[in-house]
């Protein structure tokens, strides 16, 4: 058995899907005796982290790109040269992008080698009309999703990868393997800045009058888009909101609300558009 080998497990997660998949490969890589770190991207702090032979790096698909706030932990990325590299990226079953691709681009850049990456199927996180995740109500917006088999197949990607690193293997890997299934899609949102798209879904909205005043929201906010002001009143910046919906999911008292319904319309027309592809892991 391996032990000498170390790896980074990386990742931003808004609803639990992305870490849940984070937290399976750390095991996969523990059993193979792997000495493996894993952080948020939101955590990390590279300097303090000893050198790597593996880095995997994760996100969810967020309006067809990076995360915002995944992006900022990613750019503290130090120099990965002599290292190997796998992605991935979770999405609820809408569209599929070149998520992975970007995030491989992102590992070879600071010079890591690319073996592989993954785009799986998860729980939709945003709100149906009975108060529950998309996700968790439909399957055609990932209810069940990441399925055994999947999972099992993801498993045994990580194992080749971690084996590829253990023997050195720098086999070539292309990473434009990695790009969107729907390259019209993908040339459309070159041109269509993120704000635009986020004007499709609905902006949360605050009820004074059934805020507790626990600031929960303005702390679990990543853009700092929630400010506090006097009497329990909080003001949104709907220019920085990223509509992530953190802030109203995780509300105690509702008074952080969204027009679900209006989203659900938005995304059931956008899969009446662009078919998903599904879950894929290659490497």
């Amino acid at each position: 058995m391996i032990t000498n080998k170390t790896a980074w497990v990386l990742y931003y997660s808004n609803s639990g899907n992305t870490r849940n998949l984070a937290e399976r490969t750390t095991t996969t890589l523990v059993e193979k005796g792997w000495d493996v770190v894993t952080r948020s991207l939101i955590d990390i702090e590279p300097e303090k982290m000893k050198k790597t032979d593996l880095v995997v790096l994760g996100t969810p698909i967020h309006f067809w790109t990076i995360p915002y706030m995944a992006k900022k932990g990613i750019a503290k990325l130090p120099d990965l040269s002599d290292t190997f590299g796998f992605v991935f990226a979770t999405f609820g079953n809408v569209f599929s992008s070149g998520v992975t691709h970007e995030l491989a681009m992102e590992l070879e850049k600071r010079g890591s080698t690319v073996l592989g990456g993954a785009s799986l199927v998860s729980p939709h996180n945003f709100m149906s009309k009975t108060g529950k995740r998309l996700g968790d109500v439909y399957p055609e917006f990932g209810k069940d999703q990441p399925d055994a088999t999947t999972l099992e197949e993801y498993t045994n990607a990580i194992i080749t990868i971690a084996e590829k690193a253990e023997n050195n293997d720098r086999t070539s890997f292309d990473i434009n393997r990695l790009k969107s299934p729907n390259p019209l899609i993908t040339f459309i949102d070159q041109f269509l800045p993120v704000e635009i798209e986020m004007k499709a879904l609905a902006p949360v909205n605050f009820d004074v009058s059934r805020c507790q005043d626990c600031g929960l929201c303005v702390k679990k906010c990543d853009t700092n888009s929630i400010s506090k002001g006097f009497d329990k009143d909080k003001t949104i910046n709907q220019k920085t909101c990223v509509r992530c919906y953190t802030c109203a999911r995780t509300c105690p008292s509702g008074a952080l609300t969204v027009n679900w319904t209006k989203n659900e319309i938005f995304l059931r027309l956008a899969k009446k558009i662009v078919k998903s592809p599904g879950s894929r892991i290659i490497y």
